[in-house]
Formats: C-alpha cells, structure tokens, sequence
C-alpha cells in the first residue's frame, strides 16, 4: 500500500480509506456493466433494463404513470387536452 498507483494518482493522494472506496465504486460498475451488457447481448436491449429494474420500484411506477397512464387505485387522473387536439399530462 502506498506508493503511486494510478488509483493515488487520479484521487490525488486522498487516504486509503477513500481511495478502497473509488475503487470499490469503480470496479462494482465494471461488474455491473459486464453482466447487464452480456444480457443485453444474449437477450435484446429490453431484457437487460428489465432486469436492471428488478426491485427497482420507484422507477416502475414512474415509468408505468408516464408511459402507460396507470394510477394507483383510488388515484384520479387528470389530462388536460391541447388547443390543437392532442392530449397532453
């Protein structure tokens, strides 16, 4: 530990501490990238972002009220229309 990796270099010298965690960060993301791009390969560009959204549950449902018009039940939907006939929320 210590000398001039190039993980010191790019934190400009922070402590180790600090520099684990970049590199805990950056790595994570190569791994990420690694599985979700094999998927995408495998299996089409869709099945990879379904499975990157598993468990994800604010981005469903923002992704259900806006691109599918889905309400919550109970919830009232409002849209308001255009001045040139097109529907807009």
């Amino acid at each position: 530990l210590g000398g001039a990796s190039w993980l010191y270099l790019i934190t400009g010298g922070n402590t180790f501490f600090v520099s684990a965690a970049e590199a805990f960060i950056f790595i994570s993301g190569l791994v990420v990238g690694m599985v979700y791009g094999g998927i995408a390969l495998k299996q089409g560009l869709g099945a990879a972002q379904i499975k990157a959204l598993e468990g994800d549950k604010k981005t469903i449902e923002k992704i259900a009220r806006e691109k599918y018009n889905m309400a919550r039940p109970g919830e009232t939907v409002y849209r308001v229309k255009k001045e040139d006939g097109g529907s807009r929320q």
